[in-house]
């Protein structure tokens, strides 16, 4: 998903599909300056990842590997560069 700032709200509006979901895999661009420009809160919108049961890794397109993360991670990735990929995976033994 690379919607320029707007994947919080494009997330917020799948709230029940984010909850009810099982097994789900999403990719975004997160780019904290872009959220905030759209009145999003960067954090809440990992925040909203992570309490629904997803699993956060950086892609690392540069290396082609992917690491687990967690949203302290993604927040300071972001400061270093200003584009960051997420993949996002919720599985049934994610659930909280």
């Amino acid at each position: 998903m690379d919607v320029e700032g707007g994947e919080f709200k494009v997330l917020s509006g799948m709230r029940t599909i984010l909850k009810q979901q099982k097994n789900l895999k999403i990719l975004a661009e997160f780019m904290k300056d872009f959220l905030i420009q759209v009145g999003s809160d960067p954090k809440e919108m990992l925040s909203l990842l992570d309490h629904n049961g997803f699993t956060l890794f950086n892609i690392d397109d540069k290396n082609q590997k992917l690491y687990q993360t967690n949203i302290d991670e993604l927040m300071h990735l972001e400061e270093l560069d200003s584009t960051v990929n997420i993949f996002c995976e919720k599985l049934d033994d994610n659930l909280p």
